[in-house]
């Protein structure tokens, strides 16, 4: 955030309903409409923006949960134009024993029976403009990373995490080469050492919605590491 900041852009910064520690009382409670209540508070502010005219274009960022509310709002809300999701999903296995236990919001399933994770990126990145990001960090020490895939899901998908990460960013590829304007990346972050935003990604966002990074960039060796897949 201070990046951005530094950058000239303005900030609004919100952290996930009673911080991630309630999803399961918030879904219990409102089911397929925990859905919007988790997206309203950047809605109503880019409803407050539009009236006031403050702002030209809306981007967003999040990880891990934030990652999540990122991929779910821009995939329901075209205004916001570029979006990065860090560690914020994996298509199939939060339905997967023993991942079933993924906080609810994940696993709602009268909500994703209507449009999965994939089908969330695929909105995320269409519309002139319009570009989605997503970030998995490929030595996380939480979510979406080989660590976490282990024997277990191996087992399930018969394929290694990169085996399945290439072959679900080449479905989306296929997808949208019908789908025109549509603009989607798939970066797997080597430079990450946890559950983070690394400097690698922190100066992926900074050059892409412009400005500078007040952190050292990412070695020509961690570049060409990073792996990127961009589809047009």
């Amino acid at each position: 955030m201070q990046g951005l900041l530094n950058a000239g852009h303005s900030v609004f910064a919100m952290n996930m309903l009673g911080c991630g520690t309630n999803d399961d009382l918030i879904v219990g409670t409102y089911g397929n409409l925990a859905i919007g209540y988790y997206v309203a508070a950047a809605v109503e502010a880019m409803n407050y923006w539009d009236v006031t005219g403050e702002f030209n274009e809306y981007d967003m960022v999040g990880l891990s949960g934030g990652g999540w509310t990122t991929e779910i709002l821009a995939a329901l809300d075209p205004r916001v134009t570029t979006s990065f999701a860090d560690a914020g999903s994996m298509p199939g296995i939060a339905f997967i024993d023993p991942f079933s236990g993924f906080p609810a919001e994940y696993t709602l399933s009268s909500y994703y029976g209507i449009a999965g994770f994939l089908d969330h990126y695929i909105m995320d990145s269409y519309g002139s403009g319009r570009t989605h990001i997503q970030i998995l960090n490929y030595n996380d020490d939480c979510c979406f990373g080989p660590a976490e895939w282990g024997p277990t899901l191996q087992g399930y998908y018969g394929e290694t995490w990169d085996q399945y990460v290439a072959n679900y960013a080449n479905n989306i590829a296929a997808a949208l080469t019908a789908i025109s304007p549509s603009s989607y990346q798939l970066i797997v972050d080597m430079v990450a050492t946890q559950h983070q935003i690394s400097t690698y990604a922190q100066s992926l966002i900074l050059s892409t919605l412009g400005g500078s990074s007040s952190s050292p960039a990412p070695s020509a060796r961690n570049r060409q590491l990073t792996r990127t897949s961009r589809f047009r």
